[in-house]
């Protein structure tokens, strides 16, 4: 059965998984932006470097320390409440489907802006002159789309593929 500090872990794993996607999302519009502000290449790259170590990091943390950060959370009980009655294995699938619900409610609007951007092109050589940063605004709009609705639609086959990886190797049961 699932408790409270159980819970909160898979939470954590969850947040830094968004934290990630969140990152790729915007590292592009920022990398383009500290390079035109700075000029150099290598200016740029120390720059992106530093400032997206905090929120790796800090993903890391979340993933590779779930528990710890549970119980540093939950507050101290003199009564150990009862555990939940939901299968870890439902709480895990239900926890991977939101998280694919959330990343297309979070695609749709840029599916939107690029398909009446399509639709107003006229000739064929403004495709040509698309800017760096919507390229990578397109690409990753489909992969934000691919990636919703590989989490949604797989949510038990991706639950059952990190078990595998998680174990792979070991005499530990994954229940």
């Amino acid at each position: 059965m699932l408790g409270k500090e159980d819970i909160v872990a898979i939470a954590s794993r969850l947040f830094a998984i968004s934290l990630l996607i969140t990152l790729a999302g915007n590292g592009a519009a920022f990398a383009h932006f500290v390079h035109e502000n700075s000029g150099s290449a290598v200016e740029t790259a120390l720059v992106l470097c530093v400032i997206g170590l905090v929120p790796v990091t800090l993903a890391a943390v979340l993933w590779f320390f779930p528990l710890t950060i549970a119980r540093k959370l939950l507050p101290v009980l003199r009564v150990t409440p009862p555990p939940l009655s939901a299968p870890r294995e439902h709480v895990e699938e239900t926890a991977v489907f939101v998280l694919g619900v959330w990343v297309l409610a979070s695609a749709l609007p840029d599916l939107a802006y690029w398909i009446v951007t399509f639709a107003r092109i006229d000739s064929a050589d403004v495709a040509s002159a698309w800017l760096p940063e919507q390229i990578g605004g397109m690409v990753l709009t489909a992969l934000s789309l691919l990636i919703g609705v590989w989490l949604v639609l797989g949510a038990r086959g991706l639950i059952g593929a990190v078990r595998r990886l998680r174990y792979a190797g070991s005499t530990v049961s994954s229940d």
